[in-house]
């Protein structure tokens, strides 16, 4: 459970909109006062202890900047403890689509040591879908928890503090009437359309061209700083054009920009003569003052240096004009669903403090790495909250059926409470519930939940003849209080029904299976300066599984009598390993990099932040003696293992 609760300010800006999430089933958005509020939010923030596993950079900066791996309520909770207040809010949270996202990871063709000639038993095609996150919400339940980390978010941000939320046509109405809630009507500033370019073409519909910001302020007394992003495009725009095009005078023919060709024209005329260089940086001030709320700002390109095939990853230029607008230098910026570090990366460049959650170990290696070849000094922590994920919430919740032994799919006609059952000769069907990781209101069993189960679920399963019920657990705010209002209420004596929790913490333990590492070390002899670790096998369980899960699906897609070769790793399953890293200074406690590789898809290397075109030899060298060595796997797995004396 919680080391303690946080107490924090929950008093509504006014009696706006306010959600009712006492009970889940009966969770709507009502008129309430301030002496309503839901009990969750009252209670306070629920605060974990924060591990060290990494520092990275310059010492004295470290501390600065921030890279959380947690909830982002138990991030905030983090935050309030250490007494730090951000100056900026951007988050990119999940926008209720109704589809889980997910990227393609591929084996690496590892090329033979000393030459580029590549292994041929491997094709290109060899990659599967690894999924991030799950965006499937129901309506209330999306709004319950948003209303949640608005409230921890609005704790934590200093009197001159600004908040972005970015959504889309899916859910962000709503989340504007529960921001009028937390912030105040009063409050809101702007409505950001960023308009991104044409992505479909519907044939009875318009096309779906943009997404939304909504922009408010935690009091009146905020920064802003006018920007004039329109005027310095269409600048920017201008002088390209000419230089480009070697265009010095009035008439340009075939041109697309309209715009350009129509201002040359204007220009031209207005001089009464050809232009000459000086005549590009033309002022347009009286024309472009100010930034408007529209954004017109394209999507990442597929060959952009900034993309790292994170999913929903958004563009530096999108991150780089909301900073400028409302931050100064030395500010801190936060983002509490940090996904691919844009927000930390900008702010980084930008001179600014950054702090980055999330929840996803995913989310977390792809900033991380990100961020390090970006040149920015910072510390990574992991908020304890008692949840071993394989990488990411929505992996784990995956291949939670594989680790409850005897669990089936629930009946038919059963209620999507219950996550499925068991069969058993005594009892007959038992129906389990267990906790939905994404969603970190359910991560603590509550009085919210078993109310739900005693007053209202329990009557559903009448036509079951059910005689005991299992309920899984990662978390208890408060076990003798918890028992002490079952004891109470509990209306199933009248169906003979027992009720039996189960920690899920020790199904959770078992969920990651390091990969077995075999490596030598040779150090250094006559005029060699550096010690040498050479990577000779790794045998990765979860990617075996990966791979056998692969070549089933190519076997069941495949046309009748096609013979399909199955593809199989090499036997020192070298081509699965994405970074190798060496730590010179501590055997144990926070990691830190004197020597890294991360290894590209076509075996090139980024050594120490800086991508090079060598090919990976299988080895790493460092001019001091190693004492730990972390491997990490394409999947983003990671084994640390420590040298022998």
């Amino acid at each position: 459970m919680p080391v303690k609760y946080i107490p924090y300010t929950v008093t509504p800006m006014g009696e706006q909109a306010l959600l009712q999430n006492i009970g889940r089933s009966r969770r709507a958005l009502t008129y309430l006062g301030e002496k309503d509020l839901p009990p969750r939010l009252a209670r306070g923030l629920p605060y974990y202890t924060a591990q060290e596993i990494e520092r990275v950079g310059a010492k004295q900066q470290q501390k600065d900047n921030l890279l959380i791996r947690g909830d982002a309520i138990h991030g905030c909770a983090h935050l309030k403890q250490q007494g730090i207040q951000v100056d900026l809010v951007y988050i990119d949270p999940p926008f209720a689509s109704g589809v889980d996202y997910a990227r393609k990871i591929q084996l690496r063709q590892h090329p033979h040591r000393k030459t580029q000639q590549k292994e041929t038993s491997l094709p290109s095609d060899a990659d599967w879908e690894q999924k991030f996150y799950s965006d499937i919400w129901t309506k209330n339940d999306y709004l319950n928890w948003m209303m949640e980390n608005l409230v921890a978010i609005r704790e934590v941000m200093s009197a001159h503090a600004s908040i972005y939320v970015h959504l889309d046509w899916h859910i962000g109405h709503y989340v504007k009437v529960l921001m009028d809630e937390v912030f105040g009507e009063d409050n809101f500033r702007n409505e950001i359309i960023w308009h991104y370019g044409k992505l479909s073409n519907p044939d009875k519909n318009f096309s779906k061209n943009h997404d939304i910001i909504l922009r408010y302020t935690k009091t009146d007394d905020y920064v802003f700083n006018p920007i004039k992003g329109a005027e310095s495009e269409y600048k920017n725009r201008y002088k390209r054009y000419l230089t480009e095009n070697k265009v010095l005078y009035g008439t340009v023919r075939n041109s697309k920009d309209k715009m350009i060709v129509a201002r040359i024209k204007k220009r031209v005329q207005e001089l009464g003569r050809k232009l000459k260089q000086e005549d590009v940086l033309y002022d347009f001030d009286e024309e472009y003052k100010k930034q408007s709320d529209v954004f017109d700002i394209s999507i990442i390109k597929g060959n952009a240096a900034e993309r790292t095939d994170y999913p929903t990853q958004k563009p530096e230029a999108l991150l780089e004009r909301i900073i400028k607008a409302s931050s100064n230098e030395d500010m801190i910026v936060a983002d509490f669903f940090g996904g691919s570090g844009t927000t930390a990366q900008v702010a980084a460049r930008l001179g600014r403090k950054f702090i980055s959650v999330d929840v996803s170990y995913n989310a977390l290696r792809t900033s991380r790495d990100r961020l390090k070849q970006g040149g920015a000094h910072f510390t990574v922590l992991d908020i304890k909250d008692g949840v071993r994920l394989l990488r990411n919430p929505a992996q784990t919740m995956d291949r939670l059926p594989q680790l409850i032994p005897g669990l089936r799919p629930r009946l038919p006609d059963m209620h999507k409470f219950w996550y499925g059952i068991f069969q058993d000769k005594r009892y007959g069907v038992i129906p389990v519930y267990v906790p939905d990781l994404r969603d970190h209101g359910e991560k603590a069993l509550d009085k919210a939940t078993m109310g739900e189960l005693l007053f209202e679920e329990i009557h559903h399963l009448e036509d079951f003849d059910v005689k005991k019920i299992v309920i899984y657990y990662v978390d208890v705010e408060d076990m003798d209080e918890l028992q002490k209002f079952m004891r109470k209420n509990n209306q199933s004596k009248i169906l003979n029904t027992d009720i039996e929790l189960r920690d899920m913490k020790n199904l959770l333990d078992d969920i990651v299976m390091p990969d077995q590492i075999t490596f030598r070390c040779i150090a250094p002899k006559g005029k060699e300066k550096e010690y040498k670790v050479v990577i000779q096998q790794c045998l990765s369980d979860s990617m075996q599984q990966k791979l056998d899960e692969y070549n089933q699906k190519r076997k069941n897609n495949a046309e009748p009598k096609k013979r399909i070769k199955p593809i199989k790793l090499s036997d020192a399953g070298l081509e699965v390993i994405e970074m190798v890293a060496l730590d010179c200074r501590h055997k144990q406690g926070a990691w830190h990099s004197d020597a890294e590789i991360i290894i590209a898809p076509d075996s090139t290397i980024t050594k120490d932040g800086k991508q090079t075109k060598e090919l990976w030899d299988n080895s790493i060298t460092c001019p001091k003696k190693p004492l730990r060595l972390k491997v990490r796997n394409i999947a983003g797995d990671e084994a640390v293992l420590t040298f022998p004396p």
